[in-house]
């Protein structure tokens, strides 16, 4: 024999488990979007870095052509952070 009052119980125990279980999935889900926005971003950031990087270099370049500095070195630009 079985007592009905237990079982009630231990599904609505169940019921709330797993709707809480669905809303933390959900908000994974939106955090997981969220870090691919920024991550993104960010990828975008170090493209225009570079870019601003090489424009400087190339002024660089251009001014030390005509100062007549030919054996000044040039630095290389590594990007800072790592990521390409």
């Amino acid at each position: 024999m079985y007592n009905l009052n237990t079982d009630l119980v231990s599904r609505i125990e169940y019921d709330e488990k797993e709707q809480e279980s669905i809303a933390k999935d959900e908000e994974i889900q939106i955090l997981q979007a969220k870090i691919r926005r920024l991550e993104h971003l960010l990828h975008l950031k170090d493209v225009r870095v570079d870019e601003l990087s090489m424009r400087l270099d190339q002024t660089r370049n251009s001014a030390d052509a005509g100062v007549g500095s030919s054996d000044r070195r040039q630095p290389i630009h590594t990007p800072f952070n790592g990521r390409k």
